[in-house]
């Protein structure tokens, strides 16, 4: 006889977690997705407990988890079955995930809890607040791009039942132009949301943008925001603002990198009483909030706020993470 608990140890990573989430709060969550008759579902604990698994893990890919799963001690028991049980099919997390959660707040009552336990263990500062964005790339590739079919100015005036005006075109002699997709002309048939990057020295890819709010103290993610990858990425900050104080974070400063920087900005942050650690841009050197910004990143404490943007914002990443004594680090929360 082998018992799988025996075979992992006290210091797993998984292991850890579990003892800091309560499950049960999950099921209760979930349960109105669930129906009281018919064929048993798979327990909604083991479907957020997977994704929990590939996050930590750094697997993009759910079939490749459950791949990982099979042969993965340590996975095995953290979900719960046995070396001889059969895990759940890839489309079952896929299904939950697309449709089933899609428009609920399963998850983010978890993230609600856990960040509430690291609140209660005193990993957060609770009032600096270091924000940065990150593209996602999106699950469509370039070939489902096709020309954005919208109203142009005058056809919508255009009397009911009669078409645009159309006239065949000039021949043409020559090679054929080449022509460069855009976010103004093009858009996915299979994610019409994720929206063209290009980037000096990467391949063109379609992406989303995440909007990601730390605290710097213990690196806890206290705020996520999902966007296109359009317009100017302090758009968002309102709303993680918001969602930063409604799960009782004070946010007395906003540490971001130059990307942030407008005057619209500086002055809506001051009107909140909140203090800006935004480099300005060059071209705003001339006016009074670039100054008063570039001042206030120049003092003791705006270099403060740059080191913990640079090492805890962006440098995030699980090898490089402290670990506290009697917790997970940043990444497993």
């Amino acid at each position: 006889m082998v018992c799988l608990d025996d075979l992992v140890g006290d210091d797993d990573v998984l292991r850890r977690v579990e003892r800091l989430v309560a499950w049960g709060a999950v099921r209760d969550s979930a349960a109105p997705f669930y129906s009281d008759f018919g064929r048993p579902g798979v327990d909604p604990v083991v479907l957020v407990k997977v994704f929990l698994v590939a996050a930590i893990r750094g697997i993009g890919s759910m079939r490749e988890t459950l791949r990982v799963a099979q042969v993965d001690l340590s996975i095995r028991r953290f979900l719960g079955y046995g070396l001889t049980e059969a895990l759940p099919h890839h489309a079952t997390f896929s299904y939950a995930q697309c449709v089933r959660f899609a428009q609920s707040s399963v998850f983010e009552q978890l993230f609600t809890q856990v960040l509430a336990s690291c609140r209660d263990a005193g990993l957060l500062d609770g009032s600096r607040l270091i924000v940065d964005a990150t593209h996602v790339e999106a699950d469509a590739a370039l070939k489902s791009l096709r020309a954005e079919l919208e109203v142009i100015d005058g056809d919508a005036d255009r009397p009911a039942g009669e078409g645009p005006a159309l006239k065949l075109a000039e021949p043409r002699s020559g090679p054929t132009p080449k022509r460069k997709a855009s976010n103004a002309t093009a858009v996915s048939r299979t994610d019409p949301e994720a929206k063209l990057r290009y980037k000096p020295g990467h391949r063109p890819h379609l992406v989303h943008r995440a909007q990601v709010a730390t605290d710097p103290r213990h690196r806890v993610i206290v705020a996520v925001h999902a966007e296109p990858a359009i317009g100017h990425e302090a758009d968002s900050l309102p709303v993680i603002i918001d969602r930063s104080k409604w799960l009782r974070h004070r946010v007395k400063e906003i540490v971001a990198d130059a990307g942030y920087a407008s005057d619209a900005v500086y002055t809506a942050l001051a009107a909140r009483q909140i203090t800006a650690f935004i480099p300005p841009q060059p071209n705003m050197l001339k006016r009074a909030n670039g100054q008063a910004a570039r001042r206030r990143c120049k003092s003791a404490v705006g270099v403060g706020a740059a080191v913990d943007r640079i090492t805890h914002g962006e440098g995030r990443s699980p090898s490089s993470n402290a670990t506290a004594p009697d917790a997970p680090d940043a990444a497993e929360r």
